[in-house]
């Protein structure tokens, strides 16, 4: 089985989740942005995991009692896409999380290959896999592109543009004979 804190450059649909140790004040600190004046931002949750990056769209902090009744497993099999049959392996360690937790979309690490180090702060709950449906390309129904225009059908030329593109090439001509014209006398 590969490492489940080793995350692939090209990971897509991969959820880690994590259980946040600590006081709410040392879970707050841990947490919180801050940017610095010279536009650094400082977020000590990254030294946490061990780790340089992390987009922040894609990580979500809270606490497991603002779920309500849905709980963490509820969340995850409903708001999350995770099967039930991967929550099922880790139900009994999901369910006994009652404090904050945080949750990392793949999109967390911005498509960079990271091996994440977690400090005694934080600790590892699973990592699951969203359901994708498989993608398939049924043929169109009979008849489903009749009317539909060819490729490199052109419509005729209506009349009206046709005395444009006339009009046009007697003017330049007009142009170039006048031209001919005041250059020969002068």
């Amino acid at each position: 089985m590969t490492d489940p804190l080793h995350v692939r450059a090209d990971e897509f649909g991969t959820v880690r989740v994590f259980g946040l140790r600590g006081t709410e004040a040392e879970i707050a600190r841990m947490t919180e942005r801050h940017q610095h004046a010279d536009g650094q931002v400082h977020w000590p949750l990254m030294g946490e995991l061990g780790i340089d990056h992390l987009d922040e769209t894609h990580v979500e902090v809270f606490d497991v009692a603002q779920l309500g009744d849905i709980g963490l497993t509820g969340y995850m099999e409903e708001g999350l896409g995770i099967p039930a049959a991967q929550i099922a392996e880790h139900r009994a360690l999901l369910e006994n999380e009652g404090g904050k937790v945080l949750i990392l979309l793949a999109g967390a690490f911005g498509g960079q290959a990271a091996h994440l180090a977690p400090s005694d702060k934080l600790s590892f709950l699973g990592l699951f896999t969203e359901d994708r449906p498989q993608v398939t390309f049924d043929p169109l129904p009979a008849g489903g592109a009749k009317g539909a225009p060819l490729a490199g059908a052109r419509k005729p030329v209506s009349d009206a543009a046709m005395s444009g593109r006339i009009a046009m090439v007697a003017l330049l001509v007009l142009f170039v004979l006048t031209g001919l014209v005041v250059w020969m006398a002068g």
